[in-house]
């Protein structure tokens, strides 16, 4: 699973077949995340937590 805070985090995960989460409270705006279609987002570290869990 790859955590990533900018769109080319979420590319580069799906470009090598993991897992991905984006983060909303990093670099890219959570729009601009949405876009990349990750598995997860994240809004909190918390969500991270729940996702791994699988919550």
């Amino acid at each position: 699973m790859y955590i990533g805070d900018e769109l080319r985090d979420i590319k580069a995960a799906k470009k090598n077949g993991l897992l991905c989460v984006g983060v909303a409270w990093g670099y890219d705006s959570l729009d601009l995340l949405k876009t990349g279609d990750a598995d997860f987002v994240a809004k909190q570290p918390k969500d991270i937590l729940d996702i791994l869990s699988g919550a």
